[in-house]
């Protein structure tokens, strides 16, 4: 028997694989915010003050195919220095204040800068504001939205291959460098994708 496989299309599978770093989160990064403990994900119901949630299969630190209600964020640079923004593709992620709220915006400002960092898998994702910054996984209600403390941790998702390669850069770290008691050595921390030559005068000014 013949199979005529002329005008058949396949669907190309994304994955998103558990991020453990929050360097791996890039400009262009595409990534889904999860609920650490549940197999919930944020969704693209913006309530009015709060996003939902959407169902999602976690294998091996892995979802595959996220459903259509899913809502797959766009990591960009945020307003403020140091700071990202996720995108929706017509609007931002933003924390109001005056409540445990999480709206989406058209404007990019402060509210929609977010700070990432992960620890053991755990993101902890905070507005650039004071208070209710917090985006959390409250499980009593069903949704994701900003709190003061409380609630369920959250981890992050990216698809593989996405985001933009960061190609001949150098970071040195920001910390003040510590010497040592007789002031003769000195230590900081360097990040580098190009193997680099040090040299270093006899003293330390």
């Amino acid at each position: 028997m013949n199979v005529d496989m002329q005008g058949i299309t396949f669907a190309e599978s994304k994955v998103y694989e558990l991020v453990t770093d929050a360097d791996a989160l890039t400009v262009d990064s595409k990534i889904i915010i999860v609920a650490k403990d549940y197999d919930y994900a944020l969704s693209t119901t913006q309530n009015g003050n709060n996003r939902g949630q959407a169902a999602v299969t976690k294998v091996d630190n892995k979802i595959e195919n996220p459903g259509d209600g899913v809502q797959v964020l766009t990591v960009g640079e945020g307003y403020a220095e140091g700071t990202l923004s996720f995108s929706t593709g017509q609007q931002y992620l933003f924390a109001p204040g005056g409540g445990n709220y999480l709206r989406s915006t058209t404007t990019l400002n402060d509210n929609a800068s977010w700070t990432v960092t992960i620890a053991d898998g755990v993101a902890t994702i905070k507005a650039n504001r004071s208070a209710k910054n917090w985006m959390r996984y409250n499980s009593t209600s069903s949704i994701f939205s900003c709190y003061d403390s409380g609630q369920k941790d959250i981890v992050i998702y990216k698809l593989q291959g996405s985001g933009t390669v960061k190609e001949n850069y150098l970071e040195v770290s920001t910390n003040a460098i510590e010497k040592s008691y007789d002031e003769t050595t000195a230590s900081f921390t360097v990040n580098s994708d190009l193997e680099w030559t040090v040299s270093s005068e006899d003293a330390i000014v």
